[in-house]
């Protein structure tokens, strides 16, 4: 859907052409044809939200320096690195293991023990895979900063795949199996963590075995080193409650969740 809107969007604003010249809800929603029958409120919800995928594109095109630009892709992907690994050093960290490292060929010298907790076993074991947990993600299209990046399905989505299930015909521009497919801004993200890792791994491990507990891996390494000198403040941005989902209407299939996003198929 997204991507479709987009895509006209780009199309017909041509180089010497004034951004005000263009109808672009009349072009979107030519790109974007869905067909709910009789379900008149979950009809009325879902063009609502075409328009604020349609007025997204627009403030696209008008506002390059909005908020979602400037933060995109270090420091959404700096911020979720940190999230994501230190969930799951809260994971690995549950664990009363007890390691016994280095070998010997008798049995009389002792081996060293050490607590997984505290070990460098647990550092990688939580560093592997991490970045690929971003796939998980999605982007809300309705939000303009670095929380546009969170798991979950869109309220928008959530109705569409309802409406499949029910047998109507929705039509977005898109094969039906691509509905749920990472985005190439994730996609991207994804790349962009791997990164951070392999330059920043010197840093993680140092946080990891002397600044763990002491200071938060966003602040030692977005705040203090990755992002050093620059704006920071999407790092702070924080889902208000005035943006969670309200109840499920007749045809959606889930509640939605604070940090539920829409599936795009595009890139802000």
């Amino acid at each position: 859907m997204a991507e479709a809107i987009a895509k006209v969007l780009e199309k017909q604003l041509k180089p010497n052409d004034k951004p005000q010249d263009h109808d672009f809800t009349r072009d979107a929603t030519r790109t974007v044809r869905v067909y709910l029958e009789g379900l008149n409120d979950t009809r009325a919800e879902v063009k609502e939200g075409f328009v604020n995928q349609i007025n997204l594109c627009r403030d696209r095109v008008l506002n390059p320096g909005s908020p979602a630009q400037k933060c995109k892709l270090l420091f959404p992907a700096c911020k979720v690195l940190s999230i994501e690994l230190e969930s799951r050093l809260e994971e690995t960290g549950k664990s009363r293991d007890v390691l016994e490292l280095g070998y010997s060929f008798d049995d009389v010298k002792p081996k060293k023990k050490t607590k997984y907790k505290k070990s460098e076993l647990r550092l990688v074991e939580s560093l592997d895979g991490i970045c690929e947990r971003i796939l998980e993600y999605n982007i809300h299209k309705e939000r303009q900063d670095s929380t546009r990046f969170a798991k979950g399905m869109s309220q928008t989505f959530q109705t569409l795949h309802g409406l499949v299930d029910k047998g109507v015909k929705v039509e977005l521009g898109i094969p039906y199996e691509l509905w749920d497919k990472p985005s190439v801004e994730v996609t991207n993200l994804k790349t962009q963590c791997e990164t951070l890792l392999e330059d920043y791994e010197s840093d993680i491990e140092e946080w990891y075995f002397h600044h763990q507990g002491d200071i938060t891996l966003k602040q030692y390494l977005c705040n203090d080193r990755a992002l050093l000198g620059k704006d920071i403040s999407c790092l702070t941005e924080v889902l208000h409650p005035k943006d969670k989902g309200k109840k499920n209407r007749k045809g959606e299939t889930g509640e939605k969740a604070p940090e539920e996003l829409d599936n795009g198929r595009d890139e802000l």
